[in-house]
Order: C-alpha cells, then sequence, then structure tokens
C-alpha cells in the first residue's frame, strides 16, 4: 500500500465512531498545524520545546502537549509524543477501538491514516491541552486535515519547493494549492496563517494568501531573512551569534511568531526571553544536523563522530550543502565522506551538497516498518547519477550494508584527512529513512555495549 491521499476514509471512521453518527464539530482542540516542504519538524518541536521550558523556568504547572509528525524516526510510536515523551509501544500497537465495516481495500484505513487516529485519540485520553500536528503529504487531502478549521488556533506554512510531484503537482502552484489546503473553514478569527516569505511570491504567496481572503481567516507573511522584525536585541542577537549560518535559522524565526499569536489569544501565558534561549541553546531535532560523537565501530574501543541529516528534497540539500561549506570546510576544495542513499522516487541534485574533492559511499535502506513500499534507490542508479553530475569515479564507493558503508567511511577517514581535519567530517544524508536505520544501529550498538559493561563488572 503506498501514500493515499484523500479524507473519505477518515470521514467515515469519525462519522461511525460517533454513537450519534454525525460527524463531530470538534476533534481536537487547540491545534496548531505545520505544514510546508521543509522544517514542519523543527517548528513544531521548537514550538513545543519554548512554552515547556518557559513552564519549568517559571514553576508553573506544566501543561500537557501533544506533538504529531512524520515520518517516524526510529520507531513507529516515537511520532506520537506528549511533553517530547513517545507514546509507548504497547499503547501505539493496540488495535483501534472502533473500526467502521470495509468492504474493499479501497475503504481500509492506510498505515499513516490509523496513525493519525491514533495520535488524535491518545492526545483526547490524556487530556492534553495544546496539540501541534505536523502534515504528512501535501495538505489539502492529508490524513491531519481531518482536524476542522474550529479546532485550530494557529496555521503555519514553511518553505515550500518541488517534492512528491507525483502526488501534488509538477508546479509550485500546484503543490501550494494542495498546501494551502489546510487553511480548511472559513472566518476562524481566533486562528492566524503564518506564511514564510522565503517562497515564490506569484506561485505560492499569493496562493496561500488568496486561499486566506477567501476563508475569512487572518493571516501574516514573516520574513525569515532577518531576526532584527522579531523586535527584541537580546533574541536577535543571540539568533544572529548561533544561528546565522544554519538553516535553523528561518525555521527559528518562523516558531517565534508562532509562539507570539499564541501570546495574544491567550493561549499560552507571555513567555520569557530566557526561556527561548535557552530552548535555542539546547535545541536539537533527530535527524536534522544530528551530531553522533561516539558511534561504534566493531573494535569496541574506538568510536566515530558522525552528522546525520535526513535532507530528501533538493531544497533542503542545497541549505544543508551551504552549511557544511561554511562549518566544516575552509575552502571549496576540503573533503568530506559522504554516506548517501534515497527513496526511489526522488530526483536529488548532488552536486547541491558534493564538492570535487569528497567521497561518496552508497548504500541502501530496506524494510521500513509501516511502510513496505517505501524503496531506496539501487546503489546502481545512485551511481549512475553521481557520475552524470561530474563526481569523479575513484571517489564514488558501494556498500550496500550500511553498517560496513560506516567502517569504510572510517577506514577513508584515516586515508585522506591530516590533522586539521573538522570534527565532523562524515555526512549520513539523502533520507529520513536513512538517518533512521543509522540510529536504531547506533542504539543497537549502545545497548549491546552497555550489556556488555553490565557483565563486566
Amino acid at each position: 500500500m503506498s501514500i493515499r491521499l484523500g479524507l473519505e476514509r477518515l470521514s467515515k471512521y469519525f462519522l461511525n465512531s460517533n454513537p450519534n453518527k454525525v460527524f463531530p464539530t470538534s476533534i481536537l482542540s487547540n491545534t496548531i498545524h505545520v505544514g510546508g516542504t521543509n522544517g514542519k519538524g523543527s517548528i513544531c518541536k521548537l514550538i513545543q520545546d519554548i512554552i515547556l521550558q518557559d513552564e519549568i523556568n517559571n514553576k508553573q504547572k506544566v501543561i500537557k502537549i501533544g506533538k504529531f509528525t512524520s515520518p517516524y524516526t526510529v520507531t513507529p510510536n516515537d511520532s506520537i509524543t506528549i511533553n517530547n515523551k513517545p507514546i509507548s509501544l504497547s499503547e501505539y500497537n493496540k488495535p483501534l477501538a472502533f473500526n467502521y465495516t470495509m468492504n474493499t481495500d479501497e475503504e481500509k484505513l492506510s498505515p499513516f491514516e490509523e496513525t493519525t487516529i491514533k495520535a488524535i485519540n491518545y492526545f483526547k485520553d490524556n487530556n492534553t491541552y495544546l496539540n501541534i500536528m505536523e502534515v504528512g503529504c501535501g495538505g489539502l487531502q492529508d490524513s491531519t486535515n481531518i482536524i476542522p478549521s474550529e479546532d485550530k488556533v494557529l496555521i503555519i506554512i514553511n518553505k515550500i519547493s518541488l517534492d512528491h510531484t507525483n502526488l501534488l503537482g509538477d508546479t509550485l502552484k500546484q503543490i501550494a494549492v494542495q498546501k494551502a489546503g489546510i487553511i480548511n473553514g472559513t472566518n476562524n478569527k481566533k486562528c492566524q496563517v503564518l506564511i514564510n516569505n522565503d517562497n515564490d511570491k506569484e506561485q505560492v504567496i499569493d496562493t496561500i494568501v488568496s486561499k486566506c481572503k477567501d476563508s475569512g481567516i487572518n493571516y501574516t507573511i514573516i520574513d525569515t531573512s532577518d531576526s532584527k522584525k522579531l523586535n527584541n536585541h537580546v533574541l536577535s542577537d543571540f539568533i544572529e551569534e548561533n544561528y546565522k549560518n544554519n538553516y535553523q535559522y528561518g525555521n527559528i524565526i518562523m516558531a517565534l511568531n508562532g509562539i507570539k499569536h499564541l501570546e495574544e489569544i491567550k493561549v499560552i501565558n507571555p513567555v520569557d526571553i530566557k526561556s527561548i534561549v535557552k530552548t535555542l541553546e539546547n535545541f536539537e531535532l533527530l535527524g536534522r544536523l544530528t551530531k553522533i560523537n561516539d558511534f561504534p565501530l566493531s573494535n569496541k574501543n574506538n568510536t566515530l563522530p558522525l552528522l546525520i541529516d535526513g535532507s530528501h528534497n533538493n531544497d533542503a540539500l542545497e541549505n544543508l550543502g551551504k552549511y557544511i561549506d561554511y562549518n566544516f570546510r575552509n575552502s571549496y576544495s576540503d573533503a568530506m565522506i559522504f554516506i548517501i542513499s534515497k527513496t526511489n522516487s526522488k530526483n536529488l541534485k548532488w552536486s547541491n551538497i558534493i564538492r570535487k574533492n569528497d567521497i561518496v559511499i552508497i548504500t541502501e535502506f530496506r524494510d521500513i516498518e509501516e511502510m513496505k513500499w517505501i524503496r531506496s534507490s539501487s546503489a546502481d542508479e545512485i551511481y549512475q547519477e553521481l557520475l552524470l553530475e561530474g563526481v569523479s569515479m575513484k571517489n564514488i564507493l558501494i556498500e550496500k550494508d550500511i553498517n560496513v558503508a560506516i567502517s569504510i567511511a572510517n577506514i577513508n577517514k584515516g586515508l585522506i584527512f591530516n590533522s586539521k581535519k573538522p570534527e565532523y567530517n562524515i555526512v549520513v544524508v539523502g533520507s529520513l529513512y536513512l538517518a533512521g536505520k543509522v540510529f536504531k544501529l547506533y542504539q543497537d550498538k549502545m545497548n549491546r555495549l552497555h550489556k556488555d559493561y553490565i557483565k563486566s563488572i
């Protein structure tokens, strides 16, 4: 079963699970709906972490914040959290309490639809106060859009680029129409739509603005290029110093504008600047510029630092390439080692991140739990793509086993880097599914090492 867009099956589920057999007017109150192509997960976590940090700092009773993001990172249950704690596997694996009669495959809920329902039910059962929902694919026909307009207090539409063109359309305008679909009601005066201005004006911004006007919903176009527009010099100075050449820069500005709106409509108390700074000092989202300092190699005494990023479209790769060039290369000719793969539906421009002296190790991933239709491109296919983009044959290696690919990267690291090598010179990139496989490997290795350590004492 591949990705199936459309709200018909979910509508039928919620209609028939209601004792009165009517579609509920409210499904999940105080919902923040986050769409776009890139940066959705980061914005979701930033908003959540800032609010939680502020409540801890001010010794307030901590509210419950539900967060649903996709795809999952390591295990399916980690996509559903309350205050950063994932739903337990046993709870996640429970069958849905109610399911309508499904006569055909077309009527059956897709895995993502089931997970969306599990998230909604879990949040409601645990009386969450605020709920942050990341769009899975598109927006208009995405499962998360089953939540009615009346439940939404904030809609964020971040940077939009060409992605999932087989499902959403071949042009930015067609994709923008789908993304703007999360603006799904009329005259919701408490809700605000925040639009990232780092978008094509005619095809994207004008399309979203038109949808807002037709729906009678207030909107603001956010300048994500200048933190000074936040009108707080302490916060702006911190962001400029710590995030100016980091692709989270724009995501932070979008999240902070979201916080501002929640304050204005009194969904949350005013947030202290110290809470924001502390959150940004410690912010990390697994799979986005994640640094692992101690990936265990076959020799238990040897470990390897890795930079892992799930960038999986050309816009994200370009931003990552700029980040790597600025932070890890003294010049354009400085070498890095990349371990890469991608899903077979993606058309990636590897020259966005790979420079002429880099070593590239191609690997593959498989067996993505609950998403059996996901396939990595074959290593041979990616090899041909690299050659067409001008990567030297002598700089390309193929190793389909991810664990072995990491060991090969370590060997090459010793051959090409001198004492001035950057701290992180091995980058895993090209797919969130590849990133997830590496995190699972790391988790399993660390668990084994811990067990061996316990046995030895």
